[in-house]
């Protein structure tokens, strides 16, 4: 494996390899995702919508990334929502779908934070690609 060439001290990086900037941004735009403990459904929503709209004209890896995420939460939000309206008519069914959808949601935030650590985009699962 060829080694990265060092010039007055800043490592260049290899094209097509995200910068250590970049993977600390994408990594931060999952885990803003969490912010829904804070504030539910619009730090989960808002938080990474911001970063990812700061920072989409930098880095083709933080555009992916950031859509990817903000997909992944409309669909969670989404999702969330269906089985707030289904525990009205089966109230069992609906906070069990619930419970089942947050554990989802947390392990993929997890994966997906892990992939971006290593600088690659996450395609999580079952996600209504909704913006582009």
């Amino acid at each position: 494996m060829k080694e990265p060439e060092i010039v007055d001290a800043e490592v260049i990086e290899e094209p097509g390899k995200p910068s250590k900037a970049d993977i600390n941004l994408a990594v931060a735009c999952h885990l803003l995702q969490l912010a829904a403990f804070i504030l539910p459904l619009v730090g989960m929503i808002i938080a990474p919508l911001i970063l990812w709209l700061a920072k989409r004209g930098e880095s083709r890896f933080l555009d992916r990334v950031g859509c990817e995420v903000v997909n992944f939460t409309i669909t969670v939000v989404l999702m969330f929502m269906c089985c707030g309206l289904l525990s009205r008519i089966l109230p069992w069914l609906g906070s069990t779908l619930a419970s089942l959808t947050l554990i989802w949601w947390l392990v993929m935030v997890i994966v997906g934070t892990l992939a971006a650590r290593e600088g690659r985009v996450y395609r999580h699962p079952f996600t209504l690609r909704l913006v582009k």
